[in-house]
């Protein structure tokens, strides 16, 4: 087993293109809280000493500054080149692009597709744990993938099925090849391609409870949480479980990460 983490990257300058009402300039005080954010990630993940992996991080804006030196450590690619005509171009699809060029250059057994404003909570699931039992359970129930947070699509006239998102998905190394699909951005998110392939092809797969299901992060998971993780404080984000342990929290600052901004969340 060996895990490939492909993390998408981008400071704020590409937003001045593609939504330059919202965005006229670059935000330095956001560039540098997602700069920051997106290092601690890797450290994290690279601290797991046990655990066989790699890092790519795909850098859409050019403009990544790494506090690893060690490329064997991290492998940092370049993302689409953002041009300045926003027709041709617009964030969701060179953030797809991005997880797809990051495939390119991954030799894992196994691929996590991960949004860079997450941490994983450590002290409540250890990493030589929760990568064994994510394995065990993708081929003992004979799954395509595993994710969180699945999405209804944005588009007018769709169905009320939830779709995956690239927030956090996990999945082995032939997914998409097998498959013959790619990250897309079409349906207003990025990844729902995966989930609609395999409703078509009548295809196992697990959404772990999301923001947007129902039945998914709401009073139930908080009663959960503060009943048997109570040292674990949630404000603005959201924690995320697996097997009922906690994996995972996501900042929920939206694709730009503006709640990195003003977080005062604790993580004990």
């Amino acid at each position: 087993m060996k895990i490939s983490f492909i993390i998408c990257y981008s400071s704020t300058w590409p937003m001045t293109i593609f939504d330059s009402n919202s965005w006229p300039e670059p935000d330095l005080e956001l560039d540098k809280k997602i700069l920051d954010q997106t290092n601690n990630l890797i450290k994290q993940i690279l601290s797991w000493k046990h655990l066989n992996k790699e890092v790519i991080l795909v850098d859409n804006s050019d403009d990544f500054i790494s506090e690893v030196v060690d490329p064997e450590q991290l492998r940092i690619v370049k993302g689409t080149e953002i041009t300045s005509n926003p027709t041709q171009s617009n964030q969701a699809k060179v953030t797809a692009e991005a997880f797809n060029i990051g495939m390119t250059y991954a030799n894992g057994t196994h691929y996590i597709l991960q949004h860079n404003d997450t941490q994983y909570l450590t002290n409540y699931y250890h990493p030589d744990d929760l990568f064994v039992d994510l394995v065990k359970t993708l081929d003992e129930f004979r799954l395509e993938y595993i994710t969180i947070d699945a999405k209804p699509s944005k588009k007018a006239n769709q169905d009320e099925n939830f779709y995956a998102d690239c927030y956090w998905f996990f999945c082995k190394n032939d997914f998409y090849e097998k498959h013959g699909i790619e990250v897309d951005y079409l349906n207003g998110d990025n990844n729902h391609q995966a989930t609609v392939t395999c409703l078509q092809k009548e295809l196992k797969f697990l959404h772990l409870p999301g923001y947007y299901e129902l039945g998914g992060l709401g009073m139930n998971h908080t009663i959960h949480l503060r009943r048997n993780y109570p040292g674990l404080v949630r404000l603005t984000g959201n924690v995320h479980s697996f097997l009922n342990i906690p994996f995972l929290y996501h900042y929920k600052g939206g694709t730009g990460l503006k709640n990195l901004l003003h977080k005062d969340d604790i993580i004990y």
